[in-house]
């Protein structure tokens, strides 16, 4: 066997193999490597729907379109929302929602509040290049959460806190009283 003919060299043959693997392996974690990550400047947030909504078959509806909500223990509110990110990018998405409230007692909470978290913080974003649809609802569940006055709920980029979108309510607890003790819905004797 000669040597002299590089091609057919046991060694060059063996580099040949290193090399293809080696590619292969290259392609192989660029493909894993997946979308690039978001640009938290690129985000495009959207309130698609805001109102009451009511539990119906297990799952929350949106039941009137409506920036005042009776301030009644029982009552859900809140937004439906989107966020675009741009074509060829993934993971997680660079925001995170929150309530902003009148002060309040939360029970295991050593002192009152006047924001709560609203959701994760960085939502996955669809692998297909879509739109990440959420939902945020505020739940009146006890008498003690009864507080009137504006209820916002604010999506906030991670990197800088910017409120990207948000949406206000107006909870009014004397008009939900007044409405209660009202002359129509007293029982009159003698009729």
């Amino acid at each position: 066997m000669s040597y002299s003919d590089s091609s057919r060299s046991p060694h060059v043959h063996g580099v040949r193999q290193g090399i293809r693997a080696l590619l292969l392996a290259i392609g192989a974690a660029l493909t894993a490597c997946g979308p690039d990550p978001i640009d938290p400047e690129r985000i495009e947030p959207n309130v698609v729907a805001y109102g009451e909504f009511e539990i119906r078959d297990g799952h929350p509806v949106l039941v009137v379109r409506t920036d005042s909500v009776p301030c009644e223990v029982g009552r859900l509110f809140g937004v439906d929302f989107e966020i675009g990110v741009p074509q060829g990018s993934g993971g997680p998405i660079p925001v995170q929602a929150f309530w902003v409230h009148p002060e309040l007692a939360i029970e295991g909470v050593p002192r009152a509040v006047r924001e709560s978290p609203a959701g994760p913080r960085g939502p996955e974003s669809p692998d297909d290049g879509s739109r990440f649809v959420g939902r945020s609802l505020w739940a009146i569940s006890r008498p003690e959460e009864r507080r009137s006055g504006r209820y916002e709920w604010q999506l906030r980029r991670t990197t800088d806190g910017r409120v990207l979108a948000s949406h206000a309510f107006e909870l009014d607890c004397a008009a939900s009283d007044d409405r209660a003790t009202s002359p129509q819905d007293v029982p009159r004797e003698g009729r």
